[in-house]
């Protein structure tokens, strides 16, 4: 607890970051009770308009909804003391603790009860009552959340507080007219006292009807009610004295019309005046505002241009990525392609077919075929024995002749897949042609003269493959740019 006076000695103090106290104390200890009435550190710093000291300790994890001995908050101990109004901080603390506005103590009072209480005390406590009263609702209208917005101000933690502040609306339908353990309402306080908060109260809603427990209501003090005007004439006693006194009516008559043609005239002066400065102003505002909206055009017009050429190189990086990957893909095809070509071999057209598994289950010799039947055999001069063994040895006719068809078929699909490869290749050497052109920048007759050189230097880096980086940097140096 010593410790946590020391905080207290120097009301000079602006920061209390080496504090040994705020260095040494968790958020816990901050809130041990420093008197009789458990108020802690925060409700004095608070009732003291020590506003550095009351954001150290809120930054340190003081608790701000933390209640002294009679539930009071340190927002509602803020307004038992005129120092608030002497530094006038009130309005800067309403922005620390502004989610315990709605809380309200053991006696059922809210905050608008401890100002009217404030208004009651002697020693110019009204002033500072109606200054609180003044700064409150100006910071409730000014930052009040939406009237839909959660407004549970029980579940309120420390932090970010800047949009945590009740409604005008929740304000006026929950606190206005709350009543405390005796029934009284704020007005009904202020009413009794006759204080300056009256005014206030009813013009945000507060009710002179609501009695407390003991029947009384702020309208039997005379508060909302329109008073009668009671004084009555003098009786004239003779006719000297009427002469005078409407003689004197009538000069001050003439005094009042003379004060008020001037104090017209002096203001149409003034409103006219006021009227030339501000024709003047407006003219220059409006000259300023031409001049700024004309550069505003041009910065758009050059923003438009500007965004057509970053769109139209967007354009071109998209193209370039495209074509890159398109270029990477047929070097993965052409790739695996020649692979498959070196495992399965070279197909040599030079000998003759040799009999597939598929005819094996025919038992044809071919080469016994050809001994036994030479181009000059002459079915008519008839067969041979071995000749005739050998065609009894065969399959039927009508077998042979389906196996005949068969491959008649099978023969043509596979001169139509050689047509449809044919015509690939005639397509892939035009995407070829192209891929080369958009990389080269060169026209189809000079891709054409140079597929031989371009055919051969490939054929030369395959056999005798470049590293990757020496290829990046002849690549990059045929860009013009450096490895």
């Amino acid at each position: 607890m010593k410790l946590l006076m020391t905080l207290f000695l120097d009301k000079r103090t602006k920061d209390f970051t080496n504090h040994p106290a705020l260095m040494q104390l968790t958020g816990e200890d901050l809130e041990i009770p420093l008197d009789e009435y458990c108020n802690t550190a925060l409700h004095w710093a608070a009732m003291l308009a020590r506003l550095p000291l009351v954001h150290a300790l809120v930054a340190k994890g003081a608790n701000i909804a933390r209640v002294n001995g009679a539930g009071e908050t340190a927002l509602q101990k803020s307004v038992s003391t005129r120092n608030n109004l002497d530094y006038r901080t009130f309005p800067r603390l309403l922005q620390v603790f502004a989610p315990t506005i709605d809380m309200v103590d053991y006696s059922g009072r809210t905050i608008l009860h401890h100002i009217a209480v404030m208004a009651a005390t002697g020693g110019g406590g009204h002033v500072s009552a109606k200054h609180y009263l003044e700064s409150l609702l100006d910071f409730i209208v000014r930052n009040g959340r939406p009237a839909n917005a959660d407004t549970n101000g029980d579940q309120q933690q420390n932090g970010d507080h800047a949009n945590d502040v009740i409604s005008l609306g929740t304000f006026i339908s929950d606190i206005v007219n709350l009543r405390d353990d005796q029934g009284d309402t704020a007005l009904n306080l202020a009413g009794r006292a006759r204080s300056v908060l009256v005014p206030q109260l009813l013009e945000v809603g507060a009710d002179p009807h609501i009695p407390n427990h003991t029947g009384l209501r702020p309208a039997d003090y005379g508060v909302g009610v329109d008073m009668v005007d009671g004084n009555g004439q003098s009786q004239q006693t003779d006719g000297r004295g009427d002469s005078f006194m409407d003689q004197l009516t009538k000069t001050k008559k003439e005094i009042l019309q003379a004060t008020v043609s001037q104090i017209s005239q002096l203001v149409e002066e003034a409103f006219s005046s006021t009227e030339r400065e501000l024709a003047a102003n407006l003219s220059r505002k409006q000259e300023k505002f031409e001049h700024w909206h004309g550069k505003i055009r041009e910065s758009a017009k050059a923003r438009q241009l500007q965004q057509k050429h970053l769109d139209s190189l967007k354009s071109k990086s998209s193209a370039r990525v495209e074509t890159e990957r398109r270029i990477k893909n047929l070097d993965t095809s052409s790739d695996n392609l020649r692979d498959t070509l070196r495992n399965n071999g070279v197909i040599d057209h030079s000998g003759r077919p040799v009999l597939s598994d598929a005819d094996k289950a025919s038992a044809v010799n071919v080469e016994t075929f050809e001994t036994l039947f030479p181009e000059s055999f002459d079915p008519s001069n008839g067969f041979s024995d071995e000749q005739a063994a050998f065609l009894s040895a065969l399959q039927a006719p009508d077998v042979l002749a389906k196996r005949a068809s068969f491959y008649e078929s099978f023969l043509g699909e596979v001169n139509e897949e050689v047509e449809e490869l044919k015509a690939k290749n005639v397509t892939l050497g035009h995407n070829y042609r192209r891929m080369v052109m958009a990389c080269t920048n060169w026209t189809a007759e000079q891709v054409d003269e140079a597929a031989e050189g371009l055919t051969q230097c490939v054929k030369d880096l395959n056999d005798n493959p470049v590293p990757e980086d020496e290829a990046l940097e002849l690549l990059m140096r045929d860009r013009g740019q450096d490895w």
